[in-house]
């Protein structure tokens, strides 16, 4: 064998060589590859699954990125992972091909393990070989791509979209339970605010203290504040539970405006009032009468209008009332005219009408409370668990002219 066949053998050699890595390399892509769509649909099938048996936990977005990193994830180990020599490419294709091992034989003796004439004709025979060896039988794809792992995979992601929804643990009924609680908690809160805004605009209509109407406009604002934060898409959903804690909040400050503006007071007048009912039932006059009747309902709102009547009359004809004014005196525990000493300034008939005028604005406070108090009471009643606890009827009413004296209804309040 002359030097250029010499040469010309060593080139078909290495161009087999060569080629017998580029197809490992490939048969390694597709190994890769399908280990990379297997990972992607096998975290696919568990994550729809795991949505189907026990409750969404993730959207179709996040199931897909999930997929997608976990295939790439494989891609990038396997390529981390991959270590390919020729000489265990030749043997490789020696083994599939069955022929004798002489490309290997040919690695070594370029190597200069072999003697020098003996590796000449190792050499020649590789050469010899190399023209006849069919790489696509030999490294074949056929039993590859795809293979018995992914079919399972994609058998199991197809069996896992048609899967219904079971819901084993029950938990997706307790989400939708959830979510059924916190709308019915945003009804009654919306319905809530709507009625305090009312309470609200009436306080500032009628002769309400600065205090209880500032008292009133804070409920009502810091009700409408947390409204619109339970609206809020970004919000943790609210439950009955949440809006039954703040409710109760909210009745500890009407508590603790009543015990500030000292009602015992008020509640020690009315009192004595009452223990002259019968007398004032057997009144003549429209207005004492009235008193008598609201007295007997125990309304702050109507004691309070027939209160404002009484202050009415005396002012515009206190001699057609003097029998009566005295009579409220000694109820009231006030002096009566003949009790005055001589050294005492000021009308006695001046002091009751600002003694009546002074408890009917207590009262009026007291109403306005109570009614934001009845508000609270009955959305805290609606959000009961127990049905047989639920309100009956509408929501407490709320009247306009009940503290303005206009009001001729039996029930007042506000």
């Amino acid at each position: 064998m002359n030097a250029e066949s010499e040469n010309q053998s060593g080139k078909d050699l290495d161009l087999l060589l060569k080629r017998i890595q580029r197809r490992r390399i490939f048969l390694k892509m597709l190994r890769s590859l399908e280990g990379a769509l297997c990972g992607g649909l096998l975290i696919a099938a568990i994550l729809i699954l795991v949505d189907k048996t026990y409750q969404p936990v993730t959207t179709i977005e996040q199931k897909l990125w999930a997929s997608g990193v976990a295939s790439l994830l494989y891609l990038l180990g396997s390529a981390f992972r991959y270590k390919s020599t020729t000489l265990s490419g030749a043997v490789e294709v020696e083994k599939n091909s069955h022929i004798p091992q002489t490309i290997s034989t040919a690695i070594y003796a370029r190597e200069g393990q072999l003697a020098e004439d003996t590796s000449k004709k190792v050499i020649a025979d590789a050469n010899e070989v190399s023209g006849s060896v069919d790489l696509k039988k030999a490294l074949p794809v056929a039993n590859l791509w795809p293979g018995k792992v992914l079919w399972t995979c994609a058998t199991l992601f197809l069996v896992s979209l048609f899967v219904p929804a079971m819901d084993l643990l029950g938990t997706q009924a307790m989400v939708e339970e959830e979510r059924k609680d916190s709308a019915r908690a945003l009804r009654k809160e919306k319905a809530l605010v709507r009625r305090l805004e009312k309470v609200e605009e009436i306080s500032k209509k009628h002769e309400v203290s600065k205090e209880v109407r500032d008292v009133i406009q804070k409920i009502a604002e810091n009700q409408k504040k947390n409204l619109q934060a339970a609206k809020s898409p970004t919000a943790e959903k609210r439950t009955s539970a949440d809006l039954q804690e703040q409710l109760n909040r909210q009745k500890s400050k009407v508590a603790a405006a009543k015990k500030s503006m000292k009602s015992d007071s008020s509640k020690e007048s009315v009192n004595r009032l009452k223990e002259g009912l019968d007398s004032l039932s057997q009144q003549s006059s429209p207005e004492m009468r009235r008193l008598a009747k609201a007295l007997q309902e125990d309304d702050p709102g109507q004691i309070a209008t027939a209160l404002d009547a009484l202050a009415k009359k005396f002012g515009e004809n206190p001699e057609a009332m003097k029998r009566m004014g005295d009579q409220l005196r000694k109820m009231m525990g006030r002096k009566s005219g003949q009790d005055r000493k001589s050294g005492e300034s000021g009308s006695k008939d001046e002091d009751l009408v600002n003694d009546l005028e002074q408890l009917s604005r207590m009262l009026k406070d007291i109403a306005m409370l109570d009614q934001v108090k009845d508000q609270l009471e009955f959305t805290e009643a609606e959000l009961s668990q127990l049905a047989q606890e639920w309100p009956e009827g509408d929501p407490p009413k709320i009247c306009p002219d009940c503290l303005a004296g206009k009001c001729a209804a039996n029930s007042g309040g506000t």
